[in-house]
């Protein structure tokens, strides 16, 4: 037979097949129904890997992504935490604000969702932390009784419905609680890395056999001037060098005594009394008087400090009045309302009034607070220790700290003295760079917020490491503002609940266990809500929403939205038939090209 003829048979096969089977496969489109513009920190890789994730799921499910900026942390607080609020709101991302980012938050151990849900306002400048701009009445009424009373079962219960609410309407979408990881050197001992990763590290317990000396690589420049100027829940030297009434215990992590030697809370939980310890000193050998307590709590409470704190405080503590001096070595907190965390607003760093109250009355709240250490305005005044170092050398990328000769002193401290000489905290920018100077012996801790995977440690003999389960989640917040998956006023339906169903179509498609096998080097658990899973009190009854596309459809098609999935049929083989045939005229053309 011709080859011709074969070309011809198997052309009829085909046609014979076509209407016997009738065989087809078919090409999914889903339609684009409205966009959002993400924000993603680009010195996190991890956050940029899920968020290009998320991108590509959205458009399965009629959502595009108009514009995805991955911008320096500078970038972003303009549009959330540092938004210029002349205005009421946080607008959309195209008018300044954001629509959604990626970020990760630390929490005190006593889960208080205060600054982050509640819509208290820092002062005229700042919103405090709830860039949500969630603002739930039901949540609020909750959130009150779950802060003031003192009972732990009615606690609970209030503490799970708060948890229900953000759960079901997702002003943060819960990603996952990651592990954490500290890389150090094998004869380093006495460190409680958990409390180091939430900023609350008792320094004086640390030790290093070798010669007593630490230096710890951080990957962020050291921008806090003082005490006022540091987050609570950050790592830096604040801790180390300011000494407070109370703090946390390492080990138990119960908050104790620290300078104060003896405490009592009245039945009503309104008044608390609290003995300084007699020895508490200075770096310069001054007494910790009554009156410098008060004087310190009058900065945190003054709305002209700017201090993200103050909103916090004055739920509890009006200025001046709330906080008063019984005798030299003696003082009275008198609260608002009771406060199921008492201890916890006697946690902040002491100053010297007859040192700073001069520069403040000169140069105002804010100028001073401001200003760096050693400043020809401050002369050091602001960063006197009463910890258990003090600062001998500042800049942004170095800071030495050295022991305080009064510490060992303390009562309650047992008359321990720090183990160290000298405790060094270092500015890296890059974790490569980290773990060379790390090799070099020129680093011997390595702080967590490097974000290292268990491979990273794994590989380098030279380093030990310790995995965290800190009070920490990852998330992508939501602008409540937003006119769609905000206020849902601009969807079809028009509603409220269209757009909490649009935020649980976008949960539904973010693949957690996905992410923490393949991004997180399968450390961590799936996220539920902004509560981590290792805290006391987390509802276990609250499952991460599943990876579901198809169920993510359904709740942007009940929010109006029209994503019918087009199908588009293909014959499998006429598609077979355009092969052959092309094959046909290519053959046809190679023996005469002039043949078409």
């Amino acid at each position: 037979m011709r080859k011709n003829g074969v070309v011809i048979c198997i052309i009829l096969l085909a046609f014979s097949q076509a209407i016997l089977f009738n065989t087809y496969a078919e090409n999914e489109e889903i339609q684009i129904v409205f966009k959002i513009n993400i924000l993603t920190h680009d010195h996190n890789p991890a956050r940029v890997q899920w968020a290009l994730s998320l991108n590509q799921n959205l458009f399965k499910i009629g959502i595009g992504v108009g514009y995805h900026e991955r911008t320096n942390w500078e970038n972003i607080t303009k549009r959330t935490y540092n938004y210029p609020f002349q205005d009421d709101e946080i607008p959309a991302y195209g008018d300044g604000g954001f629509d959604v980012f990626f970020t990760g938050i630390f929490q005190s151990p006593e889960w208080d969702p205060t600054i982050w849900f509640s819509n208290v306002s820092v002062n005229s400048l700042t919103r405090g932390k709830n860039i949500y701009q969630y603002d739930n009445p039901e949540f609020n009424t909750n959130l009150e009784s779950y802060l003031t009373t003192i009972d732990w079962n009615q606690k609970e219960s209030y503490s799970y419905h708060l948890q229900d609410l953000l759960y079901d309407e997702l002003p943060s979408i819960c990603i996952v609680y990651p592990r954490i990881f500290f890389g150090y050197k094998k004869n380093i001992t006495g460190i409680d890395y958990y409390l180091t990763s939430i900023g609350e590290y008792r320094a004086e317990k640390w030790d290093d056999g070798d010669d007593r000396n630490i230096s710890l690589a951080i990957p962020f420049p050291i921008n806090e001037k003082n005490v006022f100027t540091s987050e609570k829940n950050t790592f830096s030297w604040i801790r180390a060098v300011y000494g407070s009434l109370f703090s946390r215990c390492q080990g138990t992590h119960e908050i104790e005594p620290m300078i104060a030697i003896n405490y009592t809370i009245n039945a009503a939980g309104t008044e608390i009394l609290v003995d300084i310890d007699p020895n508490a000193k200075f770096s310069d050998g001054e007494t910790i008087l009554a009156e410098d307590i008060v004087y310190t709590y009058e900065i945190l409470l003054n709305p002209l400090s700017d201090l993200t704190e103050t909103a916090f405080i004055q739920q509890w503590l009006e200025e001046k009045e709330s906080i008063e001096a019984i005798d030299i070595d003696t003082v009275k907190f008198t609260l608002k309302q009771p406060y199921a965390f008492p201890k916890n607003l006697l946690t902040y760093g002491i100053i010297d009034k007859t040192e700073v109250k001069p520069i403040i009355d000169t140069y105002g709240c804010y100028s001073s607070l401001r200003e760096e250490p050693f400043s020809t305005k401050l002369n050091g005044a602001l960063v006197k220790s009463c910890g258990p170092f003090m600062i001998s050398y500042y800049n942004e990328s170095y800071i030495e700290l050295v022991q305080n000769p009064y510490w060992k002193n303390l009562t309650i401290a047992n008359t321990e003295e720090p183990h160290l000489d000298r405790l060094c905290l270092k500015y890296i920018e890059n974790r490569e760079d980290a773990i060379n100077k790390f090799e070099l012996n020129e680093v011997d801790i390595i702080d967590c917020r490097y974000e290292f995977i268990l491979t990273d440690y794994e590989e380098k003999e030279s380093i030990d490491f310790s995995i965290v389960d800190p009070p920490y989640h990852e998330e992508l917040a939501v602008n409540m503002k937003h006119p769609i998956i905000g206020t849902g006023e601009l969807t079809p339906v028009g509603t409220q609940e269209a757009a909490k169903n649009l935020r649980k179509a976008i949960s539904h498609i973010i693949n957690r266990q996905l992410i923490i096998d393949e991004i997180l080097g399968g450390i961590g658990a799936p996220g539920a809500i902004p509560y981590p899973n290792y805290l006391v009190g987390f509802h276990e009854g609250l499952e991460p929403y599943r990876f579901d596309l198809s169920l993510a459809r359904e709740y942007v098609e009940s929010a109006g939205y029209d994503i019918t999935v087009r199908k588009t049929k293909y014959s499998v083989v006429m598609i077979l038939l355009s092969i052959c045939g092309l094959a046909y005229v290519s053959r046809r053309k190679s023996r005469n090209p002039n043949s078409l």
